[in-house]
């Protein structure tokens, strides 16, 4: 990565992130993926958003248990737009204290921009400077690297021009991040720009739908788009959660239905298992098990 920093900025700004955060990081090989033929649902659902250029939701929640997949459909998402709508990612770890806590997630997310084959030749000269005139940025509080990294870099450009350029973020695995206040302070920085219209950028994000994670999701001004995963295969019920969008796909494989409803009988998952145990369960397990 140091072949392409010009300035001293970028160098200062390349020190204090994780270049192990990437999606394509080797300290992350081999990465988890989406196996030929598994996921296609979810992942034509995200392909579509991505795509779409109407902007009718510029945050995707994508939650489910531990090892439904989450992070494989981050990083498949990740290297299918890497080279035309990927602006950056960050994959966090909670065996990994550089990947656990967001003390260097701005720096990395502006470090990739910076020097992206395509955005950077129109941010790294800002952000270098950015860095040069004021080297204690990185150190600042999260919410100002943000304005002065993230933020201000992309107001050089306008909305036009941005509709022609990356503009996906990837956020994987926010609830590794091991101080939970932190999680929630990192959606809340989003929302807010994104309710001010602040920067042009989609954010997928993937997490365990951790109460103080759904709680920030449930705020009045953070309308994103929400995804279950589960170990989904062939049924799909067509159902609609409670406090939920229409958007969401509720699928099961059946061997394991009987297992995530006993395994995540809390928060959203909780309103599928009072659904399944208010007399509708004998029907529904007979078509799972048959």
């Amino acid at each position: 990565m140091l072949f392409y920093i010009a300035g001293k900025g970028l160098e200062i700004l390349y020190q204090n992130s994780v270049v192990g955060a990437a999606h394509d990081a080797e300290q992350r090989f081999p990465p988890p993926n989406c196996y030929p033929g598994t996921r296609t649902e979810t992942l034509e659902i995200l392909r579509n958003w991505v795509n779409d250029s109407t902007k009718t939701a510029s945050i995707y929640w994508l939650y489910g248990a531990a090892g439904v997949g989450k992070s494989a459909i981050a990083q498949t998402v990740s290297e299918e737009f890497a080279n035309s709508h990927l602006a950056a990612s960050f994959f966090f770890s909670r065996a990994d204290p550089t990947r656990n806590n967001l003390q260097h997630f701005f720096t990395t997310v502006s470090l990739q921009m910076a020097t992206s084959h395509v955005l950077g030749p129109i941010l790294s000269e800002y952000v270098d400077l950015t860095v040069r005139r004021e080297r204690n940025i990185v150190h600042a509080k999260l919410e100002r690297q943000f304005q002065e990294l993230v933020a201000k870099p992309c107001h050089r450009l306008t909305a036009e021009q941005w509709n022609n350029l990356p503009q996906l973020i990837v956020i994987d695995g926010l609830d590794e991040c091991i101080d939970i206040a932190s999680q929630e302070r990192l959606l809340s920085i989003i929302r807010e720009a994104k309710s001010g219209s602040m920067v042009p950028f989609k954010f997928l994000i993937c997490s365990r739908p951790e109460p103080r994670i759904r709680n920030a999701f449930n705020h009045q001004v953070f309308v994103p788009w929400w995804l279950a995963v589960t170990w989904a295969k062939h049924l799909n019920l067509g159902m609609t959660l409670p406090g939920t969008s229409a958007r969401n796909s509720i699928e099961f494989d059946k061997s394991m239905a009987i297992i995530w409803c006993m395994y995540l009988k809390i928060g959203l998952a909780k309103e599928l298992y009072n659904y399944l145990y208010r007399g509708h369960a004998a029907s529904l397990f007979m078509q799972l098990l048959s």
